[in-house]
């Protein structure tokens, strides 16, 4: 939950720009493994919801309201703002996979990897 005032635990993704690349790959996945834990997830963060979504995890967009353009792909999903929701992606998870392989050939499922660090991380 990243809303004021709002139910549950407050939590914030907010990094220092010189956290190690390691560090903030790990943060991401304690973040994704408490979302997939989580009883239900309040949240205006879209980075938040689809992660939610997918782990069938009831999720409640509550997008600012000078910002609801930016949130269309909650809409074209036939989801609404402010309720809790759950949606059934295996059909998208199927497709998704299915180009990969068509353009990748073989594809590993299992636990996401940490990709090859930068030599020059952070960023000057």
């Amino acid at each position: 939950m990243d809303l004021p005032n709002g139910p549950g635990a407050q939590l914030t993704h907010g990094l220092r720009r010189e956290v190690p690349f390691t560090a903030q790959w790990k943060l991401g996945l304690a973040a994704l493994a408490r979302y997939s834990r989580a009883a239900e997830v309040h949240t205006s963060r879209l980075h938040v919801a689809l992660p939610c979504l997918a782990m069938g995890t009831p999720v409640a967009l509550h997008p600012a309201r000078f910002q609801r353009e930016r949130y269309s792909l909650f809409e074209h999903l036939g989801l609404e703002f402010g309720k809790l929701q759950q949606l059934d992606v295996s059909p998208m998870r199927d497709a998704f996979i299915a180009f990969l392989r068509q353009h990748l050939g073989e594809v590993t499922a299992g636990e996401p990897q940490l990709p090859v660090e930068p030599p020059d991380w952070p960023p000057p």
